[in-house]
């Protein structure tokens, strides 16, 4: 009896779960359907609010620890208007009494793929101090949006509630009030991103904690300083050494100079790196039929009809992307393109030019672009 009840129970609660998803399920005419849902006012003089996307609030909300570079101004705009473009899946949840039908699906970030397209924030050279800061900032934004409203005691005053946003609000006035906050900021990274995380998981802010911490990272800092400082004044003023000429003097037969831009220049000096596939050619020269690096990888780019393209259409976008040539030479580009061309390496995908040789980029090994 006791079985047959509880298989009862289970077809009541899955035939309840079915007519409800076709109430709302139910297709609606697409005449009138666009409207502002959350329309941003532009005041003078004050920055224009920030909108934040579903896709975050239902990632944190179960428990997706998204990286800190994903909360810049840029990438929230991206995931409201552009989602598209971005990697995600539906994520099915346990059903509650509490819970409506629309709860049980809830779209959220694919991590290994955002990973592969936005990187991660394992290392401070992910963003700048300031950077650090907005994206802070926003992160609590969205846990003030996801804590529970405060309750009124019999007086009338709120009741003090511990939640994630106000920890983690302690937790970035500490940081952003740090002595030296953008000197120092190298430093105590590593460990802010640990308490950070930490306090996702529900450990409460420890100012003591923090404090005693910073004062072994920074004591340790001192002690490297005194152990290379010698080795650095030595190595500074070398003593000078008898110079020995070991090779013929070199034959000079055209005075006059070459361009260093000349890739056909017999004297050229420095092979050229090709953006696409990092073999020694120029970008132009690039074969068509070349779209795997040596080890087999794709390549991430093209060039078509004089353009540098994404080979693949990005997300679930149905065209590929061009990139922006200048931005992945040394020199780089600061120019907002209106035709959304993108500022992303040509070699892997992610936010750093292909020739800066950054540790983060996937084909850069020990400062070496792999081909």
């Amino acid at each position: 009896m006791e079985i047959e009840r509880i298989r009862l129970q289970k077809d009541i609660r899955r035939s309840s779960a079915s007519t409800a998803s076709a109430t709302t399920t139910k297709s609606l005419p697409i005449a009138g359907s666009m409207f502002h849902s959350n329309p941003v006012e532009r005041i003078s003089g004050q920055q224009p609010r920030t909108i934040i996307s579903d896709v975050y609030l239902y990632s944190i909300r179960h428990k997706f620890f998204l990286p800190l570079n994903w909360f810049t101004k840029d990438r929230l705009q991206l995931a409201q208007h552009r989602l598209h473009d971005l990697h995600t899946k539906v994520h099915r949840t346990e059903p509650t009494a509490e819970s409506t039908p629309s709860e049980v699906k809830v779209l959220v970030f694919d991590m290994l793929k955002m990973s592969a397209l936005w990187g991660d924030d394992m290392e401070h050279t992910c963003m700048s101090p300031m950077k650090w800061m907005e994206c802070m900032s926003n992160y609590l934004s969205v846990l003030v949006t996801l804590s529970p409203a405060h309750s009124l005691g019999f007086d009338g005053l709120a009741l003090p509630v511990i939640s994630f946003a106000t920890e983690f609000g302690k937790h970035l006035d500490f940081f952003r009030n740090y002595p030296d906050f953008e000197t120092s900021y190298p430093i105590w990274y590593t460990f802010e991103r640990t308490a950070r995380n930490e306090i996702l998981q529900g450990t409460l802010f420890s100012k003591d904690h923090y404090v005693q911490n910073l004062a072994i990272l920074l004591q340790v800092r001192d002690q490297v300083k005194l152990l290379t400082a010698p080795f650095l004044q030595s190595s500074s003023t070398p003593a000078k050494r008898p110079q020995i000429q070991i090779y013929a003097p070199r034959t000079v037969t055209n005075d006059s100079p070459q361009s260093f831009r000349n890739a056909d220049s017999p004297k050229r000096t420095s092979s050229p790196t090709c953006i696409i596939c990092a073999a020694s050619h120029l970008l132009r020269l690039h074969p068509a039929s070349a779209v795997a690096f040596s080890d087999g990888k794709p390549c991430f780019s093209a060039y078509q009809d004089s353009e540098l393209r994404t080979l693949k259409p990005l997300g679930s976008a149905k065209e590929t992307k061009p990139i922006c040539i200048p931005y992945n030479l040394a020199s780089g580009c600061k120019h907002q393109h209106d035709d959304g061309r993108l500022h992303i390496c040509s070699l892997c995908g992610r936010e750093h030019s292909a020739l800066s040789r950054v540790t983060s980029c996937l084909r850069v090994f020990e400062g070496v672009i792999r081909p």
